[in-house]
């Protein structure tokens, strides 16, 4: 039985997955078991896994019909074997030193634990990479401090508490396994929440590293960024999900941060209206009040504990409160403007300038 699994989804990742898959076994810890999921991808990811299985005795190839990301990850649990789960998904990759270094920090045995760290955003435009923490402080959390400092905290943050990614981690295997339930293969927008939440729910050690050896590749037709017809429902889907999960597990109390998930979620699907260019402004400026209405945004809003401390953030809250067409427009003015640009100093000048624009 190998000490780590390795888990790794595939799906039209042709151009990514040599990089990601040698990235792994080029890993200082041996001990693996690599499982690379082909989710039914039409160009060649599958047969590159299968010739990448051939240079390494230690990666298993497993082919099955398109179901969606979470529906690979998933059959890779099911066919893996070691004690220790560790997700990577095809167009990302992690440093030579990142399993060896979450390892040291496991106490293994039966021990329901979690290992996590940070990671860098890599973009492919020849910006330097950004990093991504946990709110947290680094260290172990067990017992009294784990309950007040991680899971009373899980949800409803702007940012995280601790990371809620099933990539850049060591999961003991128990905590997916008994969790996978909660999982639900509709929801490809936040799904990974409908595991680790519970998974950290039920952990009784947490050891937060602060370390980055997970390179998150940041493509330009990625769902977080291209328009996603279906994202309004997701949320609702992945809000009922958490509710449900949250009741089960007898944490009622974390029920009003599911709702300020929510709203973080909502956040999202608002720039994904904004952002349109098929249908003409004042439809998109009705759609959006629409989902502020819907979705009860401006109640939400009023019980965020402090205010947006994100730029855009700040802004939607300024349109989430009365959301006429002006500040609709200012809203997308602001989000396409910042997307024009390049760099992260352009991006903030358009945003600085529509907020002098709000509080003019």
């Amino acid at each position: 039985m190998p000490k780590v699994s390795v888990i790794v989804p595939v799906y039209g990742a042709e151009n990514y997955i040599v990089q990601c898959v040698r990235s792994i076994t080029g890993q200082t810890f041996r001990d693996l078991e690599i499982v690379l999921v082909d989710d039914g991808s039409k160009d060649r990811s599958g047969s590159i896994c299968d010739e990448l299985a051939e240079e390494d005795p230690r990666i298993r190839v497993i082919h099955k019909d398109n179901g969606g990301l979470t529906s690979a990850w998933i059959r890779g649990v099911q066919e893996s074997s070691g004690e220790y789960l560790c997700f990577v998904d095809s167009d990302d990759w992690i440093s030579q030193d990142m399993i060896d270094r979450l390892f040291r920090r496991a106490e293994g045995g039966a021990m329901r634990e979690i290992i996590s760290s940070d990671y860098l955003i890599e973009r492919m435009n020849g910006a330097a990479p950004s990093l991504s923490t946990s709110a947290a402080a680094p260290g172990e959390y067990t017992g009294e401090r784990l309950q007040k400092e991680i899971k009373d905290r899980l949800l409803g943050n702007e940012r995280r508490t601790v990371i809620l990614s099933r990539c850049m981690k060591l999961i003991a295997r128990s905590l997916i396994e008994k969790n996978i339930a909660f999982c639900d293969p509709r929801i490809r927008m936040g799904e990974d929440v409908c595991i680790m939440a519970p998974a950290f729910l039920d952990a009784q050690r947490v050891v937060i590293e602060r370390y980055a050896g997970y390179h998150y590749r940041l493509v330009d037709d990625s769902m977080a960024h291209g328009y996603d017809p279906g994202l309004y429902e997701n949320n609702l889907l992945l809000r009922k999900k958490l509710r449900e999960m949250l009741i089960k597990k007898g944490s009622g109390h974390l029920l009003a941060a599911a709702d300020l998930e929510f709203y973080w979620l909502m956040h999202l699907e608002l720039k994904n209206e904004l952002r349109r260019r098929d249908i003409p402004f004042k439809e998109i400026a009705s759609l959006v009040r629409k989902r502020i209405s819907d979705a009860r945004l401006r109640e939400l809003q009023i019980r965020l504990p402090v205010p947006p401390s994100d730029p855009m953030g700040r802004i939607l809250a300024f349109m989430i409160k009365r959301p006429d067409n002006i500040r609709v427009g200012l809203a997308r003015e602001a989000l396409l403007g910042g997307q024009k640009m390049r760099g992260a100093a352009g991006k903030r000048k358009i945003l600085r300038r529509t907020e002098k624009k709000i509080h003019a």
